[in-house]
C-alpha cells in the first residue's frame, strides 16, 4: 500500500557529459552483438519469460539462445542470423543511454531509506514521463522494487 501520493521534491541529478554520452553510447553500440531476429521478453512485472526469435527459431531450451551470438559456442549456429545495421546498433544504444537517463532521475526520488524511520514505500508522479512510481522497500535487506506505470517507462528490483 502507498503511503505517499505526493510528487517527490525536484532532485538535482547529475546529467552525463557529452564525453561521458559518447563514452557509454560507443559501448552499447558494440556490445549489440545478437542476432537482429533476437529479443528476451519480460512480463509485464519486468520478470523474464526468456529468449526468442522473430522468425520462429525455438529458444526454449537451455542454452539455445547461443546460436544467437556473433561466435556461437560448441559450433552452434543459426542459417538465420542476421546482423544489426549500425544504424539500428546506434539505436538501441541510445535507447539503452535513455532509460540509464530515467533510471538516474527516477531513483533519486526515491528515498534511500538509510534510517530505520525511513519510508517504506510510496507512490510519486513520474518526473520522467505521465505515470506513476509505485516502490517498496524491504524492510530486512533494505532491496528496492519499484516501477513505472507507464510501459517501458522504468522498473528496477534490487
Amino acid at each position: 500500500m502507498a503511503k505517499n501520493l505526493s510528487p517527490p521534491l525536484s532532485p538535482s541529478v547529475p546529467t552525463f557529459t557529452p564525453e561521458e554520452r559518447k563514452r557509454i553510447l560507443d559501448h552499447h553500440a558494440s556490445k549489440a552483438t545478437h542476432c537482429r531476429h533476437y529479443s528476451y521478453q519480460r512480463d509485464d512485472e519486468g520478470l523474464g519469460l526468456g529468449p526468442l526469435c522473430a522468425v520462429g527459431i525455438d529458444l526454449s531450451a537451455p542454452g539455445a539462445s547461443k546460436k544467437c551470438w556473433p561466435t556461437p559456442e560448441n559450433g552452434l549456429s543459426c542459417d538465420k542470423r542476421e546482423e544489426r545495421t549500425p544504424e539500428e546498433k546506434q539505436a538501441q544504444a541510445e535507447e539503452r543511454v535513455a532509460r540509464l537517463e530515467r533510471m538516474m532521475v527516477i531513483l533519486a526520488c526515491i528515498p534511500d531509506g538509510g534510517k530505520p524511520s525511513s519510508a517504506t514505500s510510496g507512490a510519486f508522479a513520474c518526473p520522467c514521463c505521465s505515470g506513476t512510481v509505485r516502490w517498496v522497500r524491504a524492510t530486512t535487506n533494505r532491496h528496492l522494487h519499484a516501477r513505472c506505470s507507464t510501459a517501458g517507462c522504468f522498473g528496477v528490483m534490487q
